[in-house]
């Protein structure tokens, strides 16, 4: 069975690039599943279903309600369990799950990652699969419909109404109604179903922030879109573009050739206490700052990005996001960087719905995250979203 993607993310227009078909980290038909219905994410028809995939829980009978705790809050995806019309079962959590793919025998770990933050007025989640600990590109052969840059780390930002006593929250526009079930163990439970199957998605309570992350030590892939024949780069390279405050020079990081390996590029991402100098800016009077992988050819070989003649390929959506000690004011938190904790936040960026207001959707870095990249096989002519405000 195919597999169906809707994601909302950054807006590319891409042109030009690889000159054999490439594939990706992973198998092709792992489910990417869509936080605007998650259950968009279809059955794997047994192809990746080993004795490392658990299926004990029932997709289709959530647990039952267990009182009235507040779903206002925060939330860490744990779960998910997709159960398919054939009524085969993938089971994943937040841990590593070893999956092997019948044929080939490669083993892969796959796990969910993600953050629901429920307010009043907001929905603001961050949802997606990763293969030995990155998110992935996807091969559109195998999800009809889906971008050119099609990647498993989707999100949906919100605004709507947040009704406690019912347990849902009702966007201000479409016709879906998201209800949450609250288990006997503090966790809260989302219930979806299309005919492709029925999925169920649980999450358990982050009752604190966590700890700052005052540094960033971190290896990251860039990969191109497999299943794509496109012209080769010249001469490969990534860096950290950072948003420069009410200017538009570029402001580069972290820069690095990279050499692509079956279709994969490892780069690494490596950032001190202090963001660099010039791209800290501040937004409701917290200081901020904000940058995106960016993969380029850099056909004339100097070492640095130059605009023409280089070629930017991608960037984002995946970000790195500082934000400085100060409190938060009300201007913050009505301000794209709402959920950001102090220190590096590696996030998604999101545009809301109706409001197509930016915001970043941060990862749960429990279990690791990087901000991974996926190359289309065209030219990208969209520039770094200036989003931060001066100093």
């Amino acid at each position: 069975m195919r597999h169906t993607v809707v994601l909302a993310c950054l807006a590319l227009a891409l042109l030009g690039c690889a000159s054999s078909t490439t594939r990706s980290i992973g198998p092709e038909d792992v489910p990417v599943a869509s936080p605007t219905d998650l259950s968009r994410a279809p059955s794997t028809d047994g192809a990746l279903l080993s004795s490392g995939v658990s299926v004990a829980l029932d997709a289709g009978t959530p647990p039952s309600d267990a009182g009235t705790f507040a779903l206002q809050g925060r939330w860490r995806v744990v779960d998910w369990v997709h159960t398919a019309p054939d009524g085969g079962v993938l089971h994943l959590t937040d841990n590593d799950s070893m999956v092997t793919r019948p044929g080939s025998g490669a083993t892969y770990a796959l796990r969910v990652n993600g953050f629901l933050t429920l307010r009043p007025t907001s929905m603001h989640f961050s949802f997606g699969t990763q293969i030995n600990g990155h998110f992935y590109a996807v091969n559109p052969a195998s999800s009809p419909g889906s971008p050119p840059d099609a990647f498993s780390a989707t999100g949906i930002s919100t605004v709507g109404i947040l009704d406690e006593l019912s347990g849902t929250f009702t966007p201000a526009v479409g016709s879906v109604v998201f209800a949450f079930v609250r288990r006997p163990d503090g966790r809260i439970t989302l219930r979806t179903s299309r005919l492709d199957g029925v999925s169920l998605t649980t999450f358990a309570s982050v009752s604190t922030d966590s700890p700052p992350i005052p540094t960033l030590h971190l290896f990251a892939l860039a990969q191109l879109v497999p299943g794509v024949t496109s012209r080769p780069f010249a001469h490969p390279r990534v860096s950290i573009f950072w948003d420069h405050p009410g200017a538009s020079p570029i402001l580069e990081s972290s820069t690095s050739p990279i050499v692509f390996v079956s279709g994969s590029a490892v780069f690494p991402v490596v950032q001190s206490i202090a963001p660099p100098r010039g791209s800290v800016g501040s937004v409701g009077g917290v200081s901020v700052a904000v940058g995106y992988p960016l993969v380029y050819d850099d056909v004339n070989a100097n070492g640095q990005w130059d605009g023409p003649p280089d070629l930017a390929r991608a960037l984002g959506p995946m970000a790195v996001v500082f934000r400085g000690n100060e409190p938060p004011t009300d201007a913050y938190a009505l301000s794209p960087f709402a959920d950001c904790a102090p220190g590096y936040t590696l996030a998604l960026l999101q545009s809301d719905a109706p409001s197509a207001v930016s915001t970043f959707l941060p990862w749960d870095t429990t279990h690791g995250v990087a901000p991974d990249v996926s190359v289309a096989a065209m030219t990208l002519t969209q520039g770094v979203p200036h989003l931060v405000g001066p100093p």
